[in-house]
Protein backbone atom coordinates (compact mmCIF):
# COMPACT_ATOMS: atom_id res chain seq x y z
CA UNK A 1 0.00 0.00 0.00
CA UNK A 2 2.91 2.57 -0.16
CA UNK A 3 2.07 4.90 -3.01
CA UNK A 4 5.71 5.91 -3.24
CA UNK A 5 6.75 2.21 -3.97
CA UNK A 6 6.80 -0.11 -7.06
CA UNK A 7 4.62 -2.59 -5.47
CA UNK A 8 2.12 -0.05 -4.42
CA UNK A 9 2.18 1.65 -8.14
CA UNK A 10 1.24 -1.68 -9.81
CA UNK A 11 -1.44 -2.52 -7.16
CA UNK A 12 -2.99 0.51 -7.50
CA UNK A 13 -2.76 1.05 -11.46
CA UNK A 14 -4.02 -3.16 -11.82
CA UNK A 15 -6.36 -3.23 -9.37
CA UNK A 16 -8.45 -0.11 -10.90
CA UNK A 17 -8.29 -1.80 -14.03
CA UNK A 18 -9.24 -5.05 -13.22
CA UNK A 19 -12.38 -2.67 -11.15
CA UNK A 20 -12.61 -0.91 -14.71
CA UNK A 21 -13.09 -4.16 -17.03
CA UNK A 22 -15.92 -5.92 -14.69
CA UNK A 23 -18.12 -2.74 -14.71
CA UNK A 24 -17.45 -2.64 -18.84
CA UNK A 25 -18.40 -6.27 -18.98
CA UNK A 26 -21.79 -5.68 -16.92
CA UNK A 27 -22.98 -2.85 -19.47
CA UNK A 28 -21.95 -5.62 -22.09
CA UNK A 29 -24.28 -8.06 -21.01
CA UNK A 30 -26.90 -5.86 -20.47
CA UNK A 31 -26.93 -4.92 -23.83
CA UNK A 32 -25.88 -8.15 -25.67
CA UNK A 33 -28.29 -11.71 -25.24
CA UNK A 34 -26.04 -14.90 -24.47
CA UNK A 35 -27.87 -16.58 -27.58
CA UNK A 36 -25.56 -14.36 -29.63
CA UNK A 37 -22.46 -16.05 -27.92
CA UNK A 38 -20.90 -19.05 -29.07
CA UNK A 39 -19.90 -22.01 -26.66
CA UNK A 40 -16.42 -20.61 -26.19
CA UNK A 41 -17.53 -16.67 -26.35
CA UNK A 42 -19.52 -17.75 -22.73
CA UNK A 43 -17.06 -19.78 -21.28
CA UNK A 44 -14.40 -16.75 -21.68
CA UNK A 45 -16.96 -14.20 -20.49
CA UNK A 46 -17.99 -15.73 -17.37
CA UNK A 47 -14.22 -16.53 -16.27
CA UNK A 48 -13.16 -13.28 -17.47
CA UNK A 49 -12.73 -11.72 -13.67
CA UNK A 50 -11.22 -14.63 -12.49
CA UNK A 51 -8.44 -14.88 -14.80
CA UNK A 52 -7.89 -10.95 -14.67
CA UNK A 53 -7.54 -11.63 -10.82
CA UNK A 54 -5.42 -14.56 -11.30
CA UNK A 55 -3.26 -12.32 -13.24
CA UNK A 56 -2.65 -8.94 -11.18
CA UNK A 57 -1.99 -11.57 -7.77
CA UNK A 58 0.25 -13.45 -9.83
CA UNK A 59 2.31 -10.31 -11.26
CA UNK A 60 1.64 -8.24 -7.74
CA UNK A 61 3.59 -10.98 -5.55
CA UNK A 62 6.50 -10.93 -8.37
CA UNK A 63 6.88 -7.47 -8.84
CA UNK A 64 7.07 -7.33 -4.25
CA UNK A 65 9.25 -10.28 -4.26
CA UNK A 66 11.91 -8.48 -6.99
CA UNK A 67 11.85 -5.65 -5.07
CA UNK A 68 12.00 -6.78 -1.75
CA UNK A 69 13.79 -9.81 -1.84
CA UNK A 70 14.06 -10.45 1.89
CA UNK A 71 10.45 -11.39 1.44
CA UNK A 72 12.50 -14.65 -0.60
CA UNK A 73 14.85 -15.61 2.77
CA UNK A 74 12.41 -18.62 3.52
CA UNK A 75 9.50 -20.05 1.86
CA UNK A 76 7.53 -19.18 4.86
CA UNK A 77 7.94 -15.85 4.34
CA UNK A 78 7.30 -15.62 0.61
CA UNK A 79 4.38 -18.01 1.40
CA UNK A 80 3.24 -14.80 4.22
CA UNK A 81 3.68 -12.03 1.53
CA UNK A 82 1.50 -13.99 -1.09
CA UNK A 83 -1.34 -14.50 1.18
CA UNK A 84 -0.81 -10.68 2.19
CA UNK A 85 -0.99 -10.05 -1.73
CA UNK A 86 -4.08 -11.73 -2.16
CA UNK A 87 -5.65 -10.30 1.05
CA UNK A 88 -5.05 -7.00 -0.49
CA UNK A 89 -6.21 -7.68 -3.81
CA UNK A 90 -9.63 -9.79 -2.66
CA UNK A 91 -10.56 -6.86 -0.29
CA UNK A 92 -10.67 -4.71 -3.48
CA UNK A 93 -12.40 -7.51 -5.91
CA UNK A 94 -14.21 -9.35 -3.63
CA UNK A 95 -17.20 -8.92 -4.59
CA UNK A 96 -16.80 -8.89 -8.66
CA UNK A 97 -15.01 -12.28 -7.90
CA UNK A 98 -17.96 -13.26 -6.24
CA UNK A 99 -20.72 -12.46 -8.54
CA UNK A 100 -19.43 -14.06 -11.35
CA UNK A 101 -18.85 -17.37 -9.15
CA UNK A 102 -22.59 -17.23 -8.03
CA UNK A 103 -24.03 -16.77 -11.42
CA UNK A 104 -21.85 -19.53 -12.63
CA UNK A 105 -23.36 -22.20 -9.69
CA UNK A 106 -27.26 -20.34 -10.02
CA UNK A 107 -28.86 -23.11 -10.43
CA UNK A 108 -27.07 -25.91 -8.71
CA UNK A 109 -27.21 -23.62 -5.39
CA UNK A 110 -30.82 -23.14 -6.17
CA UNK A 111 -31.78 -26.82 -6.66
CA UNK A 112 -29.26 -27.13 -3.30
CA UNK A 113 -31.55 -24.63 -1.63
CA UNK A 114 -34.79 -25.89 -2.34
CA UNK A 115 -33.98 -29.35 -1.07
CA UNK A 116 -32.79 -27.99 2.31
CA UNK A 117 -35.39 -25.36 2.97
CA UNK A 118 -37.88 -27.92 4.56
CA UNK A 119 -35.49 -30.67 5.51
CA UNK A 120 -36.44 -29.88 8.92
CA UNK A 121 -40.41 -30.36 8.61
CA UNK A 122 -39.20 -33.31 6.60
CA UNK A 123 -37.38 -34.78 9.47
CA UNK A 124 -40.33 -34.14 11.65
CA UNK A 125 -42.84 -35.45 10.05
CA UNK A 126 -40.26 -38.84 9.72
CA UNK A 127 -39.57 -38.54 13.50
CA UNK A 128 -36.25 -37.97 12.79
CA UNK A 129 -34.03 -35.61 15.63
CA UNK A 130 -31.94 -33.37 13.22
CA UNK A 131 -30.05 -31.78 15.86
CA UNK A 132 -28.52 -34.61 17.80
CA UNK A 133 -24.68 -34.08 17.03
CA UNK A 134 -25.48 -30.37 16.17
CA UNK A 135 -22.12 -27.99 17.35
CA UNK A 136 -23.14 -24.75 17.63
CA UNK A 137 -19.80 -23.53 17.68
CA UNK A 138 -19.27 -25.62 14.61
CA UNK A 139 -22.27 -24.11 12.88
CA UNK A 140 -20.86 -20.29 13.91
CA UNK A 141 -17.60 -20.90 11.85
CA UNK A 142 -19.44 -22.17 8.73
CA UNK A 143 -21.80 -19.10 8.64
CA UNK A 144 -18.41 -17.17 8.90
CA UNK A 145 -16.94 -18.54 6.00
CA UNK A 146 -19.27 -16.42 3.88
CA UNK A 147 -18.41 -13.31 5.65
CA UNK A 148 -14.92 -13.43 5.19
CA UNK A 149 -13.19 -11.96 1.89
CA UNK A 150 -9.77 -13.95 1.77
CA UNK A 151 -8.72 -17.85 0.87
CA UNK A 152 -6.60 -17.91 3.95
CA UNK A 153 -9.56 -16.25 5.96
CA UNK A 154 -12.43 -19.00 4.59
CA UNK A 155 -9.66 -21.95 5.22
CA UNK A 156 -9.56 -21.07 8.44
CA UNK A 157 -13.15 -21.08 9.10
CA UNK A 158 -13.31 -24.45 7.69
CA UNK A 159 -10.76 -26.07 9.40
CA UNK A 160 -12.74 -25.00 12.28
CA UNK A 161 -15.73 -26.14 11.39
CA UNK A 162 -13.70 -29.85 10.64
CA UNK A 163 -12.44 -29.77 14.40
CA UNK A 164 -15.60 -28.70 16.39
CA UNK A 165 -17.48 -31.45 14.37
CA UNK A 166 -15.12 -34.17 14.94
CA UNK A 167 -15.34 -33.22 18.16
CA UNK A 168 -18.78 -33.38 18.80
CA UNK A 169 -18.58 -36.89 17.07
CA UNK A 170 -15.72 -38.00 19.56
CA UNK A 171 -17.90 -36.84 22.48
CA UNK A 172 -20.52 -39.02 20.98
CA UNK A 173 -18.02 -41.91 20.47
CA UNK A 174 -18.79 -41.82 16.60
CA UNK A 175 -15.79 -43.22 14.83
CA UNK A 176 -13.88 -41.11 12.59
CA UNK A 177 -15.98 -42.69 9.11
CA UNK A 178 -18.99 -40.37 10.52
CA UNK A 179 -17.24 -37.57 10.14
CA UNK A 180 -18.63 -36.85 6.37
CA UNK A 181 -22.15 -37.57 7.62
CA UNK A 182 -21.65 -35.01 10.76
CA UNK A 183 -20.08 -32.47 7.65
CA UNK A 184 -23.51 -32.78 5.81
CA UNK A 185 -25.80 -32.71 8.51
CA UNK A 186 -24.32 -28.97 9.61
CA UNK A 187 -23.96 -28.11 6.39
CA UNK A 188 -27.41 -28.83 5.90
CA UNK A 189 -28.87 -27.37 8.98
CA UNK A 190 -26.48 -23.87 8.56
CA UNK A 191 -28.87 -22.45 6.46
CA UNK A 192 -25.88 -20.76 4.25
CA UNK A 193 -26.70 -19.33 0.98
CA UNK A 194 -24.37 -20.24 -2.50
CA UNK A 195 -22.56 -23.21 -0.60
CA UNK A 196 -21.56 -24.31 -3.92
CA UNK A 197 -20.30 -20.81 -5.08
CA UNK A 198 -18.34 -20.70 -1.59
CA UNK A 199 -16.73 -24.21 -2.73
CA UNK A 200 -15.87 -23.16 -5.65
CA UNK A 201 -13.99 -19.84 -4.63
CA UNK A 202 -11.69 -21.74 -2.79
CA UNK A 203 -10.84 -24.53 -5.55
CA UNK A 204 -10.24 -21.81 -7.80
CA UNK A 205 -8.05 -19.57 -5.69
CA UNK A 206 -7.10 -21.83 -2.83
CA UNK A 207 -2.86 -22.45 -3.61
CA UNK A 208 -0.92 -25.65 -3.31
CA UNK A 209 1.18 -24.28 -0.83
CA UNK A 210 -2.09 -23.69 1.78
CA UNK A 211 -3.67 -27.08 0.71
CA UNK A 212 -0.41 -28.63 1.68
CA UNK A 213 -0.30 -27.41 5.14
CA UNK A 214 -2.24 -30.42 6.39
CA UNK A 215 -5.58 -29.56 7.87
CA UNK A 216 -6.52 -27.02 5.26
CA UNK A 217 -6.00 -29.30 2.33
CA UNK A 218 -8.24 -31.99 4.22
CA UNK A 219 -11.02 -29.51 5.48
CA UNK A 220 -11.29 -28.48 1.78
CA UNK A 221 -11.51 -32.35 0.87
CA UNK A 222 -13.91 -32.77 3.35
CA UNK A 223 -16.13 -30.22 2.45
CA UNK A 224 -16.18 -30.45 -1.75
CA UNK A 225 -17.51 -34.22 -0.50
CA UNK A 226 -19.98 -33.15 1.42
CA UNK A 227 -21.47 -30.77 -0.69
CA UNK A 228 -21.36 -33.20 -3.40
CA UNK A 229 -23.04 -35.82 -1.29
CA UNK A 230 -25.70 -33.36 -1.01
CA UNK A 231 -26.37 -32.16 -3.97
CA UNK A 232 -26.42 -35.50 -5.50
CA UNK A 233 -28.92 -36.61 -2.95
CA UNK A 234 -32.44 -37.06 -3.38
CA UNK A 235 -33.48 -38.61 -0.10
CA UNK A 236 -31.52 -36.21 2.36
CA UNK A 237 -33.67 -37.40 5.73
CA UNK A 238 -32.57 -40.83 5.19
CA UNK A 239 -29.68 -40.48 3.91
CA UNK A 240 -27.77 -37.93 6.54
CA UNK A 241 -30.22 -38.17 9.45
CA UNK A 242 -31.20 -41.95 9.86
CA UNK A 243 -28.44 -43.79 12.30
CA UNK A 244 -26.68 -46.99 10.53
CA UNK A 245 -27.43 -50.54 11.84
Amino acid sequence: NDKLSLPGYVYRKLIGEVKARAESRKETDMKQTVNAESPEEMATRTRAVRQDVHGIIKYITATLLEVRPGFCSSPRITEMSATAVETLVFGEVYDYVMAEIVAETLEKDKCLESKLINLRTEAEAAGVQVDTHISEDAMQSLKMITSQHSVAEKLRCSVELLEYVSNEGSNANMGADCLLKLVCQHLALASVPNLNAECVFLEEFARDQQLLQGKEGYALVTLQASLHFLNASQKLVDDIFHEDD
